[in-house]
């Protein structure tokens, strides 16, 4: 067999790592961020007037115009708020009130973006983790559908019957368009007294005339379910049986995200969950209803989880070493609290029983794991840990920082090496990363020969390529090679899909022994850092990359 010959060349500048004033726990060491944001958008703007319970976030371009706009999902299990858009005014910076905002509220999760029905357009699906009045079955997961540059004021799919925190678009069939994988299920009772947020006087005041959810019927949790993908069909989604995959066992997930984790060139799926469950992908059909692969510890729930082909991207020594960064919290039950790495040096770990293993690395214990991300923020060509921990260990704090581990190519250090001012404390829910401003994008090319040196048994063709950067900032080109077609130029939407900041695409048809396939994208060393927050009297957080930044 031979191995894949690939080549991976990026227009870049050679870049210098930055130094580091200190590198471990609680020392800030020098990273191109101030310590406070940058800019904050209003919580408590028309429509929202009781405060902004920011949950999900994605960093996408809405309106067609080339830029990054921020999508944002509010409520949580605190209010039923909207959907919204603030759209990018085209130097990366936003206004503080949304351009957009849903038609409808509900209790939202996370949400996911991507062009689903193949127009050229990105559409926003979002989690409703709770019923109206917080019922666990009448959560669930919608769609709202973008014309030509605006989304629809309604969702045009909906499906309810579970509760839903996390959701994540993917191409788990390997069909060329964009498969929905929902985290279901409900660790927690619906109404917490001890997380009810201490706002401020003006966000209490503001909040007297919202009406308010009370207990429910629920039965006690954890409230597990059957996870689920709802398959594309033809740029749409059902909620018949037939076009829903869904897991064997029922269990509680947070969070979920999509990966080729054995590197066989199919899509998985990862739930976030007690365990960590990963299903593989198979060409041209769906996974097997079972895990191919458990983590072998079993934290509490948290609600983030990243995937990244390789930690460390050097160009003078990368590793292929897939990875996956989970968050957890130490509730109750099993539950450490933090963030766990699992790294799989070696495909046997998936390939053989007991097909599960414990963390390379696991950060120290305690308090709630929360959002994460993986980047490279010092431009060392490792990639960091860019995530949050609220709720810290002997205290009922219902607070933290953002947080950032930075890499050394295989793992972390047990502590942060930087964290943002403690006069912006906040729970942070989501976490996304771009160039907002784009004044920074260069051009890479990644170029293979496709051989069959990682596939299955009874594989007979692949369908997706990680171009190399964890975060990319956009798919200019894809071409693909025949023997009988030569160079053929493809297009979005109909031969291939991929979703906006992420690293892979994904084609319509599978590349077989022989093809080649070209993708030419663009990338950025200069990261713009924005989260959500969910505090109703806190807006949502951009932190934008500076150069000169000084604590």
């Amino acid at each position: 067999m031979r191995t894949i010959c690939s080549r991976l060349l990026f227009a870049l500048v050679i870049l210098t790592a930055l130094p580091s004033a200190s590198c471990s726990g609680g020392k800030q060491t020098l990273l191109p961020y101030s310590t406070t944001p940058s800019f904050s958008t209003d919580p408590f703007f028309p429509g929202q007037e009781g405060g902004d319970f920011g949950t999900g976030l994605a960093l996408a371009d809405i309106n067609g115009d080339g830029f990054k706009d921020m999508v944002v999902s509010s409520g949580n299990d605190k209010a039923l708020q909207h959907v919204t858009v603030y759209l990018n005014r085209q130097d990366g910076t936003f206004p503080e009130n949304p351009d957009w905002i849903s038609g409808d509220t509900d209790h939202h999760g996370t949400l996911a973006v991507g062009d689903i029905n193949g127009d050229g357009f990105n559409d926003v699906a979002v989690s409703v983790f709770l019923g109206k009045g917080l019922e666990y079955e009448k959560g669930g997961i919608k769609v709202y559908y973008n014309q030509r540059g605006t989304l629809n004021p309604l969702p045009s799919f909906t499906d309810t019957g579970y509760p839903s925190f996390g959701c994540a678009l993917g191409d788990i069939d390997g069909d060329g368009d964009l498969d929905l994988a929902v985290a279901c299920g409900e660790p927690i009772p619906e109404v917490e007294s001890f997380a009810t947020q201490e706002c401020s006087r003006k966000a209490k005041t503001k909040r007297t005339n919202v009406k308010k959810s009370s207990r429910t019927d629920n039965p006690q949790p954890p409230f597990k379910v059957q996870n689920r993908i709802y398959i594309n069909q033809s740029g749409s989604y059902s909620a018949q049986p037939d076009s829903v995959w869904l897991t064997e066992d029922s269990f509680v997930s947070m969070a979920v995200t999509f990966g080729d984790v054995n590197t066989d060139g199919l899509m998985d799926v990862i739930f976030d969950s007690a365990p960590v469950r990963l299903y593989l992908g198979r060409l041209g059909t769906t996974p097997a209803i079972t895990p191919g692969w458990t983590s072998e510890d079993q934290n509490y729930y948290g609600n983030g989880i990243d995937y990244a082909p390789s930690i460390h991207l050097a160009p003078s020594q990368p590793d292929t070493v897939p990875t996956i960064a989970a968050s957890s919290n130490c509730y109750m039950g099993k539950g450490r609290g933090g963030f766990s790495l699992y790294r799989f040096l070696a495909p046997f770990v998936i390939q053989y029983e007991p097909r599960t293993s414990w963390p390379t690395w696991s950060s120290k214990y305690g308090g709630w794991g929360s959002a994460i991300r993986m980047a490279d923020l010092n431009k060392d060509g490792n990639l960091d840990l860019i995530t949050h921990r609220w709720n810290p260990p002997g205290r009922n704090e219902l607070a933290g920082t953002l947080l950032v581990y930075l890499g050394n190519g295989s793992t972390y250090p047990d502590t942060w090496d930087w964290s943002s001012s403690d006069q912006y404390t906040s729970i942070i829910e989501a976490i996304d990363l771009a160039d907002l401003d784009k004044k920074a994008l260069a051009q890479g090319i990644y170029e293979t020969n496709i051989d069959d040196s990682k596939w299955g048994e009874e594989q007979d063709g692949q369908s997706v390529f990680y171009v190399g950067p964890q975060i990319i900032e956009e798919i200019s080109m894809v071409k693909r090679w025949s023997q009988a077609s030569g160079w053929v130029q493809l297009q979005a939407g109909k031969d291939y899909t991929f979703v906006p900041g992420r690293s892979w695409v994904s084609f319509a048809a599978p590349l077989r022994r022989g093809n080649k396939v070209q993708i030419v994208f663009m990338v950025s060393p200069e990261l713009d850092i924005v989260y959500t927050n969910w505090n109703c009297d806190k807006g949502n957080f951009i932190y934008n990359y500076q150069p000169n930044a000084t604590h």
